[in-house]
């Protein structure tokens, strides 16, 4: 069977991203859903997969989080500082999920958000296309959760599991129809 180049590329790309050395202040518990990134990636790479997927694929994407004091996550600007997504990265989700990555419909998403403590690394990432609303939805929801975590109201773990069984479902949970 034939890899694509792109896909040996984004592979190639994900190793070098996956056992480079830890950036300061990243949680063993990253190193560990990394870890397992690489073999998703190469796994992505054989076999197909849905394009457009209206929710991430569970292997390629079943979400990651870092261990981080509500607290911490509250502060203003927290997010916008955990933000390190490479290119090389990003190539090699779109690579996974078999979307060209040039298309101009869809962004690469965490679909733990970094607000809550979500990891930026591979097995938190998916390409979520734009166009059909629910890129604008899930960032409602990822704001509605980040506020009312950081206001005691939903516990952190639970926000997070949520969100990456099925970000669609808790939207409709918080927000119906």
């Amino acid at each position: 069977m034939r890899v694509p180049y792109l896909s040996l590329l984004a592979i190639l790309g994900l190793y070098i991203f996956v056992t480079a050395p830890s950036l300061p202040g990243i949680e063993t518990r990253v190193a560990a859903h990394a870890s397992n990134a690489a073999n998703t990636a190469i796994a992505a790479a054989v076999a197909p997969h849905a394009k457009n997927p209206p929710l991430p694929d569970p292997v390629l994407t079943p979400g990651a989080a870092i261990d981080v004091a509500v607290s911490t996550l509250c502060e203003p600007g927290y997010a916008r500082m955990q933000q390190h997504t490479s290119r090389a990265l990003k190539l090699a989700i779109y690579a996974a999920y078999q979307i060209a990555p040039d298309s101009g419909r869809y962004e690469i998403d965490h679909l733990i958000p970094l607000a809550l403590g979500g990891a930026d690394i591979a097995s938190n990432l998916w390409p979520q296309r734009y166009g059909d609303g629910s890129a604008a939805e899930k960032d409602k929801l990822e704001k509605f959760l980040h506020r009312e975590v950081c206001a005691g109201k939903i516990p952190l773990r639970v926000a997070q599991a949520e969100i990456a069984k099925d970000w669609r479902s808790t939207y409709r949970k918080y927000f119906g129809e």
